[in-house]
């Protein structure tokens, strides 16, 4: 959020969180982010001081409270439809997500997720905006 939020001052909350998520899409193609996605949503192994599951937790409360942050500005721009809180607006873009990830890395060659997910992300924001 960091990036788009500092390449445009004057994006709304909304696209913001949009242009954020397809960012995040361009580099999961790439195998390194592959990777690493996999490793944090599928490997539980235990290394003596890392815990896989507390990562897992704390990156999504962290992505979780970043969103939250961002839908309740659209809320407060009144961009957000007044029957969406911010909260079930993450937690709806959360779930989403994860699920997206979650079926891609199950096959990677099944679907190309930048243009799968770009569809996904561009038609729930839709649904959000008032």
């Amino acid at each position: 959020m960091d990036e788009v939020g500092k390449a445009d001052a004057e994006l709304s909350p909304l696209e913001a969180i949009r242009l954020a998520c397809h960012a995040g899409l361009v580099r999961l193609e790439q195998p390194s982010y592959q990777r690493i996605l996999s490793i944090l949503l599928h490997r539980c192994e235990f290394f003596s001081d890392i815990n896989p599951l507390d990562m897992q937790e704390k990156i999504g409360n962290e992505c979780f409270d970043e969103m939250l942050n961002v839908f309740t500005l659209a809320q407060e721009q009144q961009l957000l439809r007044e029957d969406l809180s911010p909260e079930i607006a993450t937690r709806l873009m959360q779930s989403m997500l994860g699920g997206l990830f979650h079926d891609w890395l199950r096959n990677p060659d099944a679907f190309s997720i930048r243009e799968r997910g770009g569809e996904l992300i561009d038609t729930s924001i839709r649904m959000m905006h008032r």
